[in-house]
């Protein structure tokens, strides 16, 4: 490949959009947790702060002014308020504390022994991409743990900074409503589903589809690369599925999960003590439903689904653990608040009288996703069973065949001539050629052959300028 074929490669390749190899240094935390704290109107209303750590313990605060202050002892920590946000020391008064992901997971112990953000004046969040999430803390003082609040419902472990990154990248990835399926497990229901959903004809909403118990791993081949969602309760390593009629049925977890990765499909399993089955009717209940699932299947993004299946008594804990590859296995459990009822009475109460009703109680969710990097990956796709990278580099050698086409036009007429019309005994024939050639050309030979027709094409183009260059001046 010449100089000048490579360079033209990398042009379109920049012009495409694909990426290259680049090393950029990393920029300020501390100016990026700023540039978030500012775009937070909310926040900034009040007094506000951005916060980092040093490994040696020493702080920097920065106000949206920019004024910095760093503090290396308690008692140049006491003067960080006064100096920077003095509005704070007014009575009733609250501060905002934003800090860095590297001071709430890397830095932890100097994060837990700040005596700012343990005071119960100050609101602290943390900064994540370009998001901010108030800090929770749960537990006695010096063993506690931390959680980041996502939605109202819903709380996230800072626990490892790679899989908290990941949890909270798939509660924002949107969620499409037209790949979502519910699965219903009951006895003597068909052994397949079919890949397109069928829709209510008023909330033009996926019905949920009912399958066997021995149906289920087909099933989910079928809904390869789509959101399905089972209503069961964890037995161990089993899933146990209680059918309008007859006894429960039990399924290996390993055998639901391993068929759930061997076809791409994102698993959700809503969990409950008494795993009725979603669509059945029965003389007593009527149609029976999960507890505000139909709400939680209006919502964009998974954080909102996990926020209107969590109880109003109760939050959603959510802990992220690497699956298999290419895999990410999210938990998500009630959490109580420090006001709710601690006998388990009110919890019993509550499911009784929805077993009356005939709705499902979700005790928690546990879900088998794609990883950040494969849903990326095909979201990239415009072909879905075509790999992105594939896609795009047939994209650059496309636009690369159309700067060569003029070169590649003749190799192309050597190889396939071009149809003659006596040689045809009706104009439909004749026209099916031409256009069988046509597409064969444009399809695969001018792609294949643009690393060395484009760079012809211009280098005829420009000897073909200096010619005329002399021509031009002598006449």
């Amino acid at each position: 490949m010449t100089f000048r074929s490579m360079a033209l490669l990398v042009f379109w390749w920049l012009q495409l959009g694909l990426p290259l190899a680049h090393a950029a240094s990393p920029a300020d935390a501390l100016v990026r947790t700023l540039d978030v704290l500012k775009a937070q109107p909310a926040l900034t209303k009040g007094p506000a702060l951005a916060a980092e750590v040093s490994p040696e313990g020493h702080w920097t605060f920065v106000n949206p002014a920019g004024e910095r202050f760093t503090s290396a002892s308690p008692d140049e920590l006491k003067r960080v308020v006064p100096a920077l946000a003095p509005d704070a020391m007014k009575s009733g008064v609250r501060l905002v504390l934003v800090v860095t992901e590297d001071a709430v997971f890397r830095q932890r112990q100097h994060f837990l022994a700040l005596s700012l953000a343990a005071d119960r004046r100050t609101d602290v969040f943390v900064a994540v991409d370009n998001e901010v999430y108030p800090i929770l803390r749960r537990g006695e003082r010096g063993k506690e743990q931390l959680a980041a609040e996502i939605r109202p419902n819903l709380l996230v472990e800072l626990s490892e900074r790679r899989l908290f990154d990941e949890a909270v990248w798939q509660l924002a990835h949107p969620l499409k409503r037209s790949q979502i399926r519910v699965l219903a497990v009951e006895a003597g229901g068909p052994e397949k589903v079919s890949a397109s959903p069928r829709l209510d004809p008023q909330t033009k909403r996926a019905l949920t589809d009912q399958v066997s118990p021995a149906g289920l791993d087909g099933a989910l081949r079928v809904l390869a690369r789509q959101t399905v969602l089972i209503t069961a309760r964890r037995d161990g390593d089993l899933l146990a599925f209680r059918p309008s009629t007859g006894p429960e049925h039990t399924r290996p977890l390993k055998d639901v999960l391993a068929a759930a990765e061997a076809a791409d499909v994102n698993l959700v399993i809503l969990q409950s003590s008494n795993p009725r089955q979603p669509g059945a009717r029965s003389w007593w209940w009527g149609s029976i439903s999960v507890g505000r699932l139909d709400d939680a299947l209006g919502r964009d993004h998974l954080a909102d689904f996990l926020n209107a299946i969590a109880s109003p008594q109760s939050k959603l804990l959510v802990a992220a653990q690497d699956d298999a590859s290419g895999r990410i296995r999210l938990s998500a459990r009630p959490l109580k608040d420090e006001s709710s009822p601690r006998t388990g009475i009110g919890d019993a109460l509550s499911e009784l009288a929805s077993n009356i009703v005939g709705q499902v109680v979700v005790s928690g969710v546990e879900a088998s996703l794609r990883d950040r990097a494969r849903e990326t990956e095909l979201d990239r796709r415009v072909v879905p069973f075509v790999p992105s990278a594939v896609q795009w580099i047939y994209a650059g050698l496309l636009a690369l065949g159309l700067m060569g086409h003029g070169t590649a036009s003749r190799w192309w007429a050597r190889i396939w001539p071009v149809e003659r019309r006596e040689g045809y005994g009706g104009p439909f024939g004749y026209m099916a050629a031409r256009a069988v050639r046509g597409v064969t050309y444009a399809v695969l030979f001018m792609p294949l052959v643009a690393v060395a027709s484009a760079p012809l094409t211009a280098m005829r183009l420009l000897t073909g300028r200096a010619k005329d260059e002399p021509t031009a001046a002598a006449g």
